[in-house]
């Protein structure tokens, strides 16, 4: 089996970061987002974050196969300096150049204004107007998909 590589990224390549997270023990410019790669893969993992232009720099230059996206959190609109909709998800993903958009922090607890199933009933909407359902991975908890 080959090995895992997991790089974490920072200065030009990041995510805007939710700054309420932030603190003197871990500044913003440490909160976590990764690109791995196994193989020739490439999975991003966006952690908390809000779009930024950023993406379209990450994807030319790291092209991931996989983008896994926060999609909740985002209402009300002040929220959007912190977190992404689903709207703004799916311009990331755009940005990124993925082939597989995987949806993340949503439905597990009440944090904003939104519905708890508004986040991915709104993006399957998005994708189907957008032509990009074969490209959408909703993953059910607990269970394994390959890829």
């Amino acid at each position: 089996m080959g090995k895992l590589f997991a790089t974490r990224l920072e200065g030009d390549l990041h995510a805007e970061p939710a700054l309420g997270r932030a603190s003197a023990a871990r500044p913003a410019s440490r909160l976590r987002r990764f690109l791995l790669e196994h193989q020739g893969r490439k999975i991003y993992h966006a952690g908390d974050s809000a779009y930024f232009d950023g993406f379209k720099e990450i994807g030319r230059r790291l092209a991931p196969e996989i983008a896994l996206l926060p999609i909740g959190t985002y209402h009300p609109e002040s929220f959007r300096r912190v977190h992404m909709g689903p709207d703004e998800a799916v311009k990331a993903f755009r940005d990124l150049r993925a082939r597989w958009l995987v949806p993340m922090h949503y439905g597990t607890f009440k944090l904003s204004f939104e519905e708890m199933d508004e986040p991915p009933r709104w993006l399957r909407e998005i994708a189907a107007k957008e032509n990009l359902t074969q490209k959408l991975r909703m993953l059910d908890e607990g269970v394994p998909v390959v890829f």
